[in-house]
């Protein structure tokens, strides 16, 4: 409202930097949260690529534009990068329905304070999962950990009050003779494995967790 812009969206990266995803939309937009695109696609993209601000005058002849913007009553398009430990994590995007052809540089000053406060915003998130994930995950293979499997079983237990379940504890036998012929790296690959083949038959029909060494 501030800077008059008829929509504005924070996007950033997925987990393996290959595309950005829309985390919140602000005013009139076909764009919703959740929404994901390449890095190809849109001002977005290209700001996450050049590491930097992005200005379109016009963004219906904007060559890398989305069809569904491009469709909407929206002329002139500005990205500002959202920068953590420097590097591009994710973008503010500011959209105009009156053409301009340059930002005011009072507003672009806004845009630059809001997109600090974003990124900080942003990192503060990834800290807290990032701790959340420590204390839960088995770094190995992404698993419960002990403390989280007897949390989640013992929350399990008084939904399921009166029905049925089973319990399966695997041992994984002569693991030590894989890691002293073999090597570490290829005993935790197995435990890896053997992880990932757990989890697509349970496929969210249950718990699944590393308990400890191999467990």
């Amino acid at each position: 409202r501030i800077i008059l812009g008829a929509h504005s969206t924070i996007s950033t990266l997925n987990e393996d930097g290959t595309q950005w995803i829309v985390r919140h939309v602000a005013g009139h937009s076909s764009l919703q949260a959740g929404d994901s695109f390449s890095l190809e696609q849109g001002i977005i993209g290209e700001t996450i690529q050049r590491c930097e601000t992005v200005f379109v005058r016009c963004y219906k002849e904007y060559k890398r534009g989305l069809p569904q913007i491009q469709a909407e009553d929206v002329s002139s398009y500005i990205g500002l990068p959202l920068q953590i430990d420097g590097k591009t994590a994710g973008v503010l995007a500011v959209a105009w329905k009156d053409r301009i052809d340059t930002v005011d540089p009072r507003q672009e000053a806004i845009l630059r304070q809001y997109a600090n406060i974003a990124a900080v915003a942003i990192a503060r998130a990834k800290d807290h999962e990032d701790m959340f994930s420590l204390a839960y995950r088995d770094t190995l293979t992404g698993l419960p950990n002990r403390y989280s499997f007897y949390q989640e079983l013992q929350q399990l237990l008084q939904k399921k009050k009166g029905m049925a379940g089973y319990l399966f504890l695997f041992d994984l036998d002569n693991l030590k003779l894989i890691n002293d012929s073999l090597g570490h790296s290829q005993g935790d690959a197995f435990i890896r494995s053997v992880a990932e083949s757990l989890q697509q038959i349970m496929a969210g029909s249950g718990i699944c967790a590393r308990l400890g060494g191999d467990e």
